[in-house]
């Protein structure tokens, strides 16, 4: 520390000591770390004074006027809290501080982290055991959470508003425009659909019975129910903009374009056509081999108007975290050169194709050896296609592994007496 600071607090200190045993100077008027400051070192020497309560005048020795009058930083000591009682003191003691409500509000969710701390349904188990998502434990876990928030909202009042906790940047991108109350309003809907999406879950583990299809018809019927609620709240406009954030085929857009650089208006078409996909395909546990060959024509459908919108080099990179058989094709051939991305896309529409026909072939049981003979040159006709595409020597390695080993159906079946084996891809 510089030698001019110690002579200016020096200074300080004993200013404030001659002033604080002066007679008729009252207690209330004695600095204490609360309301006194700390003078800037880097001015010539000079001597500072209390002159009123919360601030300090600086006198310059030279000239003897008054450089600065600073305003003194109200403190705030740091005592335990352990009760409600303390944790109010403790809000109360930070405002008057002026310290910011984002500064209050983490202090009380630490103060809060530690006050359930002991209550919490894994506090005291050892690292390697978990409490089962039983019907109960989720019901505890949730009465516990519903506590909190509700002291949570005691302590802070209004700064503990959801519409509060956000930062205008996150604000902007999950909300857009929507008022406090309607952004209030919101997330009072979201959880409480999302603690009732919990205790389905739930109540499906602690059943056998309850199928993962069940589940999932229950889940979808929640969300229709929650839409409905949302639109109650907000007007037609204002559920797009919200849907377009926060629904399930928003979800899925997002996640699918992790990897690819779109603006705003992209965005939009490509999220319609996902929920247009979403609506005519909902997902299900088990699909029949029908529902399946619909549900995959209607992917590469999806494909196509993405395709539209983003052009040929985004539209590759999008495939790949959208759709996984795609993903897998352009991952097998990657040590090709020669297949390109287009070309993974043509062996993608080529393998769906055949899977399409090998599916509607199997609808009757087992194949008759006629039908054999059938599939097996029909599969050939597909290897034919195949090779053209990437070579007779990429061919036969994809024949080898994961989804490509389809091409390599009927191939090895036996053959009736006297029928010769194809040359192609042998």
């Amino acid at each position: 520390m510089k030698p001019l600071l110690f002579v200016l607090l020096a200074a300080s200190v004993a200013a404030n000591i001659v002033l604080a045993l002066r007679p008729g100077r009252s207690p209330s008027s004695v600095s204490t770390p609360a309301n006194s400051t700390t003078v800037a070192a880097n001015a010539a020497p000079e001597a500072a004074t209390q002159t009123t309560a919360g601030s300090v005048a600086i006198f310059n020795s030279r000239g003897g006027g008054t450089a600065v009058v600073a305003p003194a930083p109200v403190g705030a000591v740091w005592r335990p809290a352990t009760t409600e009682a303390d944790m109010h003191r403790v809000v109360a003691d930070l405002r008057a501080a002026g310290y910011p409500s984002d500064v209050v509000r983490a202090v009380v969710n630490h103060l809060l982290k530690k006050h359930f701390a002991d209550r919490e349904p894994e506090a005291g188990q050892p690292f390697w055991k978990r409490n089962a998502q039983t019907p109960e434990a989720v019901a505890a876990k949730t009465a516990l959470s519903n506590e909190r928030r509700a002291l949570f909202e005691a302590l802070l009042g209004p700064d503990a508003r959801p519409s509060a906790t956000l930062d205008p940047d996150t604000r902007a991108r999950q909300y857009g425009s929507l008022s406090d109350d309607k952004i209030d309003a919101i997330a009072k809907i979201e959880r409480d659909y999302g603690e009732m999406s919990a205790e389905a879950w739930a109540k499906r583990r602690g059943n056998v019975l309850t199928s993962t299809d069940t589940l999932m018809q229950t889940q979808l019927l929640m969300e229709k129910e929650k839409l409905a609620d949302l639109a109650t709240l907000l007007t037609p406009e204002e559920l797009a903009q919200y849907e377009m954030r926060h629904s399930s085929s928003a979800r899925t857009l997002i996640n699918n374009l992790r990897n690819v650089e779109i603006n705003e208006t992209e965005y939009a078409q490509l999220y319609q056509a996902q929920k247009t996909f979403d609506a005519a395909n909902p997902m299900r546990s088990n699909m029949d081999q029908n529902t399946w060959v619909q549900r995959q024509a209607a992917q590469r459908e999806l494909n196509e108007q993405a395709r539209g919108v983003l052009g040929d080099q985004r539209f590759y990179s999008y495939l790949e975290g959208s759709d996984r058989m795609y993903a897998q094709v352009a991952q097998a051939f990657s040590s090709y050169p020669t297949v390109t991305p287009t070309v993974s896309y043509q062996v993608y529409q080529l393998q769906t194709d055949l899977q399409a026909v090998m599916y509607q072939a199997s609808r009757d049981g087992p194949p008759s050896q006629e039908k054999i003979a059938e599939m097996r040159t029909v599969v050939e006709s597909y290897n034919a296609r195949l090779e053209a595409l990437v070579g007779a020597e990429a061919a036969e390695a994809y024949r080898k592994q994961g989804t490509g080993r389809m091409f390599g159906s009927f191939r090895n079946m036996p053959r009736p007496a006297g029928q010769a084996t194809p040359a192609t891809g042998r």
